[in-house]
């Protein structure tokens, strides 16, 4: 058993595991593998704006001493504030990352990060060396602030937002680093979008030398990028993994997914954007293959068709505003808050005193989320009927299988009983 099932006592593999399991294992022995890749798209989350001073942050740091910094700079208020759910997730994979050999050789030569409240921009990038010698360049998904979920609005209704720009500076810029390496490009949800983004608009000398772009349950780049000739130069080097509830990666005009990762909790459908929750094999270091389940496609399908019918993301906006003022008037700091309390944070928005025109864009895009949400209630029950239905044949079949093995040993017994 892992060291991480003993304390943590998780009744399924995970990301934990592979770490604790084969990071000793360097990659002259076992290369670079999809759980791997898992990995970078952590360490993009790491809040390295907290402890490295601008002069390093273009320097090369080993990562065991980058891991020190971070988990020395930790104490609880801050752990409560900053990323509240994934903050103990991080300081688990960090324990064992500190002396993974697998990892140690690594070394962080560029990080960046900016925030900006006017330009609905929030960006962080990670680029490192590994030791089978490629360059890993690694973007941050959304963080636990109302600017980075502004910014994910923005992604649904206009063609270019100024972290994907910064992503394809970055990229240039660690390649330019490293030009003798080949890279692999990693994202996380919005860190998706930016993976994709910078890989797409960097020139196609640059793509040239791609190995592979992770993206992670990631958003989708526009549509007209989408299409680009550029795009279609990279397109096959794109890995798009997403939970078998996905919503995040299906959305909009996604990436051809690779392949659908089993999940728990089973019937959460947002938790299991959570990668931590994605299962590993009990017997080799993969992802374990699953299909799109009902729920997952239900919102998925409810929130674009939403999107295209709120053409206007004006509207939009004002419902976003109106709901971080809802968050804040009940005394909620960030996004997570907000989403536990999502009912409440609703009700509040419906009674509260806004100028008539704001009111009616509110109201407008309510309507709409709403009317999208009953259009595809009657293919949800459909489906999960369809699930359910083919469950309990399984379990039927399992019954008579069951019953066969018990005739069979009965048999068995008797023949041996008479002899």
């Amino acid at each position: 058993m892992s060291e991480y099932n003993k304390y943590f006592r998780k009744s399924f593999r995970n990301l934990y595991n592979y770490v604790y399991d084969s990071g000793d294992i360097p990659f002259s022995e076992k290369p670079f593998n999809d759980l791997d890749a898992l990995v970078m798209s952590v360490l993009s989350y790491l809040p390295l704006e907290t402890i490295l001073s601008p002069e390093e942050e273009m320097e090369e740091v080993p990562l065991p001493e980058i891991i020190t910094r971070y988990l020395g700079s930790l104490n609880v208020d801050y752990m409560g504030a900053y990323y509240p759910d994934f903050a103990f997730k991080h300081i688990v994979l960090c324990w064992r990352l500190l002396t993974a050999k697998r990892y140690s050789n690594s070394k962080v030569i560029a990080f960046e990060s900016k925030t900006s409240e006017s330009q609905r921009m929030q960006f962080a990038g990670i680029a490192l060396t590994l030791d089978d010698g490629t360059l890993a360049v690694s973007y941050r998904g959304t963080d636990n602030t109302f600017v980075g979920w502004k910014e994910n609005l923005d992604m649904a209704y206009v063609p270019y937002v100024p972290g994907e720009g910064l992503a394809t500076g970055f990229l240039k810029e660690a390649m330019d680093e490293c030009p003798e390496r080949k890279v692999r490009i990693f994202g996380h949800s919005k860190g998706g979008n930016f993976a994709v983004y910078a890989a797409t608009s960097i020139p196609s000398k640059y793509q040239d030398r791609i190995l592979n772009i992770f993206s992670i349950d990631g958003l989708a780049v526009c549509k007209e990028l989408k299409e680009s000739e550029a795009h279609a130069r990279i397109q096959d080097k794109i890995i798009l993994f997403v939970p078998e509830q996905s919503v995040i990666g299906m959305l909009l005009d996604h990436e051809k997914v690779t392949q659908v990762v089993a999940a728990y909790p089973k019937n959460e459908v947002f938790n299991q954007h959570d990668i931590y929750n994605w299962v590993v094999s009990d017997t080799e270091d993969k992802l374990v293959p699953a299909t799109l389940q009902p729920m997952g496609k239900y919102f998925t399908a409810s929130l674009n068709d939403w999107f295209k019918k709120t053409k206007n993301m004006a509207d939009l906006d004002c419902l976003l505003n109106a709901m971080i003022q809802a968050c804040e008037k009940l005394g909620y700091t960030t996004p997570d808050d907000g989403f536990a309390q999502g009912a409440k944070v609703i009700q509040n928005v419906m009674g509260m005193p806004l100028p008539r025109e704001e009111k009616r864009k509110v109201n407008a895009a309510l309507l709409n989320l709403l009317g999208a949400l009953n259009a595809h209630r009657p293919q949800l029950r459909k489906e999960q009927q369809a699930v359910e239905k083919q469950k309990k044949k399984k379990e039927l079949e399992m019954k008579k299988k069951q019953k066969l093995i018990d005739q069979l040993a009965a048999k068995m017994d008797a023949d041996m009983r008479h002899r």
